[in-house]
């Protein structure tokens, strides 16, 4: 049976014509069970006032993750309708806002708690809410805008670490925050972000997202716009963040940040894949509580190896910088670099820059190299060989570099050379190697293997 909202309908049960529509959600919600599957259509363009002395939850009873229950605009508005309209508004009065538990699926739908007026300290769009789950949820096509002092849209269960599971699949939507600065707070969940729009109207704040603790959960968003962005950074990490978040294909404003500041303890990250912020060329890095790596094309290895010529504008270095969080035990790690081997005899190398005129000579326990190679004939195991000396053998000063490098701009060039003796995997494949940096607050430019 489906199910009818208007805010100038007839307001009869079950509400399954479009003459006795409801005019509350809540009405709705309360009066009549909606069944797995079933379908509730709001008459497009129509604004739903909620005067609540509570949050409005959506609950789900008897939907299922192949058949949750869909809230959707009708773009046409009969006994049938059958098409799908561009918004229709729901709001709260008051600190209140939306709770949605469950199995649901909203198609243009504008979610406003607080926009009925009444106070808005703590209103929000709640999505994967509460403690007893699971929930999957899906937004077609919605908007989101923020009245909140507080988040002004929460995902995942907020009460702690042991919440059930979470998953929500956000497409097409618009998000607005219009007088906070807390931004979109994901926690203890998979939540995925397709082709976001930022609303220019949007309030400037500290970031779009803010990590906390609890924070088991992984965020990804993809080709999305974030150039019409008040936030300083995308993600603000603290308070034992260990989400990980990563942004791909995403178009950036000028100068914004990946993270407000690095989080603070293991296991948090902030990885940016092919994100353009209209500084020339596509931004790729990684941020983490011991410290980022990020592809840096104004600083390269002029040679590698020697008979090798780079022209500007075709090369580029990976910049590693530690935090003082890291040591020999939690060094940054590189990310893994992969060159093609025939199954023939390699001598893995890369070259190395110190950042800063002078900078002292590095050892073996303070920065080193990590190779991965098939070694096994009949068994995928391959072998791991490093440069760096066994845990209770005290490191030893890092080869000097053998190549130039054009863009430091040092008068005084610190460089290392990390190399390997020379292996042979067994069969053709990928021969992986990683720098580790384990020098507290130290930087580093690493070449690449070509």
């Amino acid at each position: 049976m489906d199910r009818f909202l208007d805010s100038a309908g007839g307001n009869i049960a079950p509400y399954d014509t479009t003459a006795n529509a409801a005019t509350t959600l809540k009405g709705l919600l309360l009066n009549a069970t909606v069944a797995s599957g079933e379908k509730v259509w709001i008459k497009e363009a129509t604004i739903l006032s909620e005067s609540t002395s509570a949050n409005v939850v959506f609950t789900s009873e008897g939907s299922t993750p192949i058949s949750p229950l869909h809230v959707i605009c009708a773009g046409d508005w009969d006994e049938s309708p059958s098409t799908f309209g561009n918004s229709a508004e729901l709001r709260t009065t008051g600190p209140y806002g939306f709770q949605v538990v469950g199995y649901w699926r909203f198609s243009g739908i504008t979610f406003a708690p607080g926009a009925g007026g009444g106070g808005t300290s703590a209103c929000a769009t709640q999505v994967c809410y509460g403690a007893v789950g699971p929930h999957y949820q899906i937004f077609d096509n919605c908007n989101f805008i923020g009245m909140s002092t507080a988040y002004y849209l929460a995902l995942g269960y907020l009460g702690g670490s042991n919440g059930d599971p979470s998953y929500a699949v956000l497409n097409n939507c618009s998000f607005r925050c219009t007088s906070n600065n807390r931004g979109i707070r994901p926690q203890n969940g998979r939540f995925i972000f397709n082709n976001m729009i930022i609303d220019p109207l949007e309030t400037a704040s500290v970031s779009f997202f803010v990590g906390n603790a609890y924070d088991n959960v992984i965020v990804e968003v993809n080709n999305s716009d974030f150039s019409e962005s008040n936030t300083t950074a995308l993600v603000r990490p603290f308070n034992s963040f260990q989400g990980i978040y990563t942004f791909k294909n995403c178009k950036l404003r000028a100068g914004m940040l990946a993270v407000s500041s690095y989080p603070d303890c293991p296991g948090g990250e902030v990885l940016l894949i092919n994100c353009d912020s209209g500084d020339g060329y596509m931004r790729h890095e990684r941020h983490g509580y011991e410290g980022s790596w990020r592809v840096a094309p104004e600083i390269y290895a002029t040679t590698n190896p020697a008979d090798m010529s780079v022209a500007a504008g075709d090369s580029f270095s990976i910049q590693m910088t530690a935090t003082a969080n890291v040591s020999r035990h939690l060094p940054l790690y590189s990310q893994w670099m992969e060159v093609w081997n025939d199954g023939t005899a390699y001598t893995p190398a890369i070259e190395v820059l110190v950042q800063g005129d002078g900078a002292a000579a590095m050892t073996s326990d303070q920065l080193w190299l990590e190779v991965d190679y098939n070694s096994g004939i009949d068994s995928p195991l391959g072998s791991r060989t490093t440069t760096c000396p066994d845990i209770l053998t005290a490191g030893t000063t890092v080869p000097a570099g053998t190549t130039a490098w054009t863009g430091a701009g040092y008068a005084s060039e610190r460089t290392h050379k990390l190399s390997i003796a020379p292996i042979t995997p067994d069969k053709p494949g990928f021969i992986k190697m990683r720098v580790a940096l384990g020098k507290p607050s130290a930087s580093i430019y690493v070449n690449p293997p070509r």
